[in-house]
């Protein structure tokens, strides 16, 4: 059970750094289409943020929003640590 767990929170990160939903492009997509990573940096971006982010199983809908906010920061840094050429 727990091991499920780590795998939906990972995915929860993913899609906090990843994802395309409502006409709002996630940070990694977004930093593609802002010409600020090229499109083989995105997995990079993702791979690098899961494992910046040290997180504890959320207990509850703040805990979830801090660790969505926490990975959009992480991934932000990935991306400015990265040469777009």
């Amino acid at each position: 059970m727990a091991s499920l767990l780590s795998f939906l929170l990972a995915v929860t990160l993913l899609v906090a750094v990843n994802e395309y939903s409502h006409y709002r492009v996630e940070v990694a997509v977004e930093a593609f289409l802002q010409r600020q990573i090229r499109f083989d940096q995105i997995h990079r971006v993702n791979r690098s943020t899961l494992d910046r982010v040290v997180f504890d199983a959320p207990r509850n809908l703040d805990d979830l929003l801090a660790l969505d906010a926490h990975a959009r920061r992480a991934a932000r840094e990935v991306i400015q640590s990265l040469d777009p050429r």
